[in-house]
């Protein structure tokens, strides 16, 4: 029913006494405002959430590449021989499960052991990203990777592995993210093309 077939009702049933005539001057502004309401509907629904969905968008894409920033930066140090700063970019109370090795617990154990990785080796690191996702101040990030360790003395061959891993990302009360668990495990080389 609408607001018109209401004031006829109005008008057919009621006799116009001092308090029906109130009420009925005072259709017209309840139908002008009604009205502004349903004109300013969709702006109030589609524009505001549009507004409020740019942001968290924008910080997906900020948060992705700060996650992405940890990669490149580990495996510089590792790269380099400086793995006694690796440790910083995990959190104190990180678990890591490296293949082949004990299970870590804590900042303090990797500052431990990080030295015994690369043993005075030559390490070239290649990763491939497979999923990296973000949800509010937890990510996670699924990688495969080669690691190619070159022994100090020429006449060695290089020792190659392949792998893949998981890893777990929180973001801190400083508002940086780090690694909180970080797990591997041995996988295939893999299959080289077949020749034409």
């Amino acid at each position: 029913m609408t607001f018109a077939m209401i004031a006829r009702n109005a008008r057919a049933t009621a006799p116009l006494s001092t308090t029906t005539l109130s009420s009925y001057r005072r259709w017209p502004v309840g139908v002008i405002a009604c009205t502004a309401l349903a004109l300013l509907s969709p702006w109030t629904l589609h524009a505001v959430p549009a507004a409020a969905q740019a942001a968290p968008a924008r910080s997906a894409v900020a948060d992705a590449a700060a996650i992405r920033a940890i990669g490149r930066q580990w495996m510089a140090l590792y790269e380099a021989g400086d793995v006694a700063a690796i440790p910083e970019l995990y959190t104190e109370d990180a678990i890591i499960m490296a293949r082949g090795r004990p299970r870590m617990e804590g900042r303090a154990a990797l500052r431990q052991s990080i030295g015994k990785l690369a043993a005075g080796r030559k390490v070239d690191i290649d990763i491939t990203e497979r999923e990296l996702d973000v949800r509010g101040d937890v990510a996670w990030m699924v990688t495969d990777f080669k690691v190619q360790y070159s022994p100090a003395q020429p006449a060695t061959p290089p020792v190659v592995e392949y792998g893949r891993s998981m890893l777990i990302f929180l973001r801190g009360a400083d508002g940086k993210w780090r690694i909180h668990r970080d797990m591997d495990t041995p996988a295939p080389a893999p299959e080289r093309a077949a020749s034409p």
